[in-house]
């Protein structure tokens, strides 16, 4: 479902939520509530190493967090 959710995410800009969720067969309630989530820390800690690097090992979490 994840990727099904990742891509109506993606074109949401495009076409409307409603006729997207209905072409691939997902409900809208359920798309929302993926939505809605928290990113994970899976998805996150690569950002966050990314941010801490650029900036020469200096970022704290206040910084990192507010870039983020």
């Amino acid at each position: 479902m994840s990727a099904s959710y990742q891509f109506i995410a993606v074109e949401a800009a495009n076409y409307p939520v409603i006729d997207l969720c209905r072409t691939l067969g997902v409900s809208r309630s359920g798309y929302y509530e993926w939505a809605s989530q928290p990113e994970s820390s899976d998805d996150l800690a690569p950002r966050v190493s990314q941010v801490f690097w650029r900036h020469s090992r200096r970022y704290g979490s206040r910084r990192i967090a507010v870039e983020l």
